[in-house]
């Protein structure tokens, strides 16, 4: 499987092939338009494009999904406050089984922090993936639940902290919504990046390709044994 070292490197090559190239005293004449040095510089700029966007996308990934773990923390804490909260309110003992129960479905959920998509991912990765996501649709499901039963105490319900009100508990769930929704779209964007990115790379007049055909010019044009093509001849493609 290829890193996003070894992406990174391969577009170093292809801009130092580049760089000899365009060293020579008498200058390369391309055999074709792809093998023109202003459309080959366009294509692995590009490809230089692709491999950015992707770090971007991964490290947003990788920053949401941390930032949603410790916000479902924080969410199951305030849920058992809540609890405490309803208990120790002798008018809400009605209240309390139904306010229990709820409460469960969210705290003895365990927050992980999701791996993003990767180069190559098993069916199996992607179900593991996909299952963990499911868990925090079902807990932000459990959580609208949970504040339904508080909304349904009318009055009864009156805490005096701010952070256990139903409309503190009903931004949290909101914003629990909004990672799952970013996450869900940054999930996707990468599955499609890394797959065009491969085209890009590997597949027909992809940047190898591309490498290959430039360095066999070189050679039609100075030599086999010439000081230009013997320059290029070692640049891995």
């Amino acid at each position: 499987m290829a890193t996003e070292k070894s992406y990174a490197d391969r577009v170093g090559r292809a801009e130092l092939l580049q760089g000899t190239i365009t060293g020579f005293g008498v200058p390369l004449i391309p055999s074709e338009p792809d093998n023109a040095i202003p459309v080959y510089e366009a294509y692995w700029q590009s490809c230089r494009t692709k491999n950015e966007t992707i770090d971007s996308q991964a490290e947003s990934f990788s920053v949401q999904t941390g930032q949603r773990v410790n916000h479902t923390k924080v969410m199951k804490s305030v849920v058992t406050r809540v609890q405490n909260h309803v208990l120790s309110v002798k008018a809400l003992k009605d209240y309390w089984k139904t306010t229990k129960i709820a409460g469960q479905r969210i705290t003895t959920f365990k927050p992980t922090k999701t791996k993003p998509p990767v180069e190559g991912e098993t069916g199996t990765e992607k179900k593991k993936r996909n299952k963990g996501e499911l868990g925090y649709a079902d807990i932000s499901n459990n959580h609208k639940a949970f504040v339904s039963i508080l909304t349904s105490m009318g009055g009864g319900y009156t805490p005096s902290s701010p952070d256990l009100t139903i409309a503190t508990l009903t931004a949290s769930r909101t914003t629990l919504d909004d990672f799952n929704k970013d996450i869900g779209v940054l999930a996707g964007a990468l599955s499609v990046g890394r797959i065009q990115r491969v085209n890009m790379f590997d597949k027909e007049n992809g940047l190898s390709d591309r490498m290959i055909s430039l360095k066999k010019n070189v050679f039609s044009q100075y030599g086999g044994n010439s000081a230009e093509y013997l320059s290029v001849k070692g640049i891995k493609v």
